[in-house]
């Protein structure tokens, strides 16, 4: 969360170490939680998406009473989206294994579907790098849009067919692409839903290492957070006051305030015909923000006993509605969900809840064994690469001249000002105004040497044409577009070509929470 200010009275806990979780570890053990109950919902939801044995394992042991979990989450993105989906339910497998360890506790990973966020421009499309030649754009675009669907909703249509053979083209080459492709069809196929592909493939991949998915979509675990949409149906606007109060405090101290609370707003969507409806409070009514339709406070109240599934919480209540309940030790989450999940720091005294922890992400580069090659071979490094291609080419074709020519070009540059500085010296002895053209003629004299320079390096480009391609390829493959890789990339691109055991690697090299950016170098098996 960018900033100036050292208030860390105005932050949740941001623990280093497993010991500073312990007095929220005593706080949570000591909280009722509908534990049984909600495993049961989780059983059924990982069942269904085929889970491994130690998921499974997880959801028994989250029964019990001295049990925690590690909680992340994401948008459920084509294709698994980008890198960091990833890295954050890592992050919470390598934390919840290595931490509950220390701490003596049970400890599960978990990872919340935002399976009722209907932003389809953020999960539409996933970018693949291709063998040979930039990345590639896949994007899913059903037959009339999207229309009022949410990705717990939204069913893949014919039209997913043609993005899978786009992916397959792109994936073409890899040495375990064939593997990838079919994994991709296997979870990606007509009939399933947009969250349900993503959580196939999700347990696919990571259900063996323990993680747990949570659809909050579920009309059962609907039911049993009931309790917390209810509280801020009968308390609203009072969590988004309170959460606008300590977003303007966090920006007085130096802050950027993620998220935007309102002064009526409440932290709840009224779910109608497949839609969000935001809503407003305005006394004993609740309005749909921006129109006239308003709602008695009270018929609110009476539909969620009856059908809890006709609501959905937003940003600000989810985290509130999940540790409700979860026994979350802590949360692993991105820069951006730090910011916002920093505002609602209030809100959790207004719901009885303990300030649940916060973790970063890892924070990976993956530099698979062709860039490392590359890499040492135009003797560059990668964060070298986020220059200009146009610098970063010149410099690789610079050492490629002749040994010792950078070094005479330098002395003859040396050279060059030093006999100018000294006829400058007699220009000024004989005659002041002569000055200006020795200096002219020095100018001259180091463009024409520039034009010698460039020559040289434009008769070692035609017998290297295949830098430029090189170090385009690198840069695609490691800053595409200028953005951290984990931004933009997706997963199938590497699985294809590293293997689908991946990501139990990565777990294994991940020292905990991403305190630091960190290159994987990706090395031979």
């Amino acid at each position: 969360m960018a900033g100036q200010s050292g208030r860390g009275d105005l932050l949740p806990p941001l623990p280093r170490e497993p010991a500073s979780l312990r007095p929220h570890l005593e706080l949570l053990l000591r909280r009722p939680l509908p534990r049984a109950e909600v495993a049961v919902v989780l059983e059924a939801q990982n069942r269904a998406l085929g889970a491994d044995a130690a998921a499974l394992t997880g959801i028994t042991a989250l029964r019990q009473p001295g049990s925690v979990a590690v909680l992340t989450g994401q948008q459920v993105g084509l294709f698994g989206g980008p890198l960091y989906t990833w890295y954050k339910a890592l992050t919470a497998v390598v934390v919840a294994r290595r931490w509950g360890e220390v701490l003596g506790v049970p400890c599960v990973p978990c990872f919340w579907l935002a399976s009722e966020d209907d932003d389809f421009t953020e999960v539409d499309h996933a970018l693949l790098l291709t063998r040979h030649g930039g990345p590639v754009r896949v994007q899913y675009q059903p037959e009339g849009g999207f229309t009022n669907a949410l990705p717990a909703t939204c069913r893949l249509t014919a039209a997913i067919g043609p993005v899978l053979a786009s992916a397959a083209e792109a994936l073409a080459g890899e040495p375990a692409a064939a593997e990838v492709t079919a994994l991709l069809a296997a979870c990606y196929t007509p009939g399933v839903t947009l969250a349900g592909a993503f959580g196939h493939l999700l347990t696919r991949l990571l259900s063996p290492l323990g993680l747990v998915l949570v659809d909050p979509a579920d009309p059962a675990l609907k039911r049993l957070a009931a309790p917390a949409f209810a509280r801020e149906l009968e308390t609203a606007p009072s969590a988004s006051r309170a959460i606008l109060a300590h977003s303007q405090a966090l920006a007085a101290a130096g802050y950027t305030p993620q998220a935007r609370a309102l002064e009526e707003g409440v932290n709840l969507f009224f779910l109608e015909e497949g839609r969000r409806l935001p809503l407003v409070a305005r006394g004993a009514e609740l309005a749909v923000r921006g129109t006239d339709r308003t709602f008695p406070r009270r018929s609110l109240q009476a539909l969620l006993g009856e059908a809890p599934e006709r609501f959905s919480p937003n940003v600000f209540l989810r985290p509130l509605v999940q540790d409700s309940i979860l026994p979350t030790l802590a949360e692993v989450a991105g820069p951006a969900e730090t910011a916002y999940l920093a505002q609602l720091l209030p809100a959790y005294a207004l719901f009885d809840l303990p300030v649940t922890p916060l973790l970063p992400r890892a924070s990976l580069t993956l530099i698979p064994r062709w860039a490392a090659r590359l890499l040492t071979r135009h003797e560059l490094a990668p964060l070298e690469l986020q220059e200009e291609r146009g610098t970063l080419v010149s410099r690789a074709l610079r050492r490629r001249l002749p040994p010792g020519t950078e070094d005479r070009l330098a002395a003859l540059r040396a050279e060059i000002a030093d006999a100018f500085g000294r006829l400058r010296g007699v220009a000024e002895s004989v005659d002041p105004t002569l000055t200006p053209t020795v200096g002219s003629a020095e100018g001259y004299v180091r463009k024409q040497l520039g034009t010698v320079e460039r020559k040289l390096l434009q008769a070692v480009k035609r017998r290297h044409q295949e830098v430029e391609e090189q170090v385009a390829r690198l840069q695609d493959g490691l800053v595409p577009g200028g953005v951290l890789q984990e931004r933009a990339l997706s997963l199938p691109s590497f699985l294809a070509q590293e293997g689908l055991d991946l990501l139990p690697h990565l777990a294994a090299a991940l020292p905990g929470p991403g305190f630091t950016h960190n290159l994987c170098w990706l090395e031979e098996g």
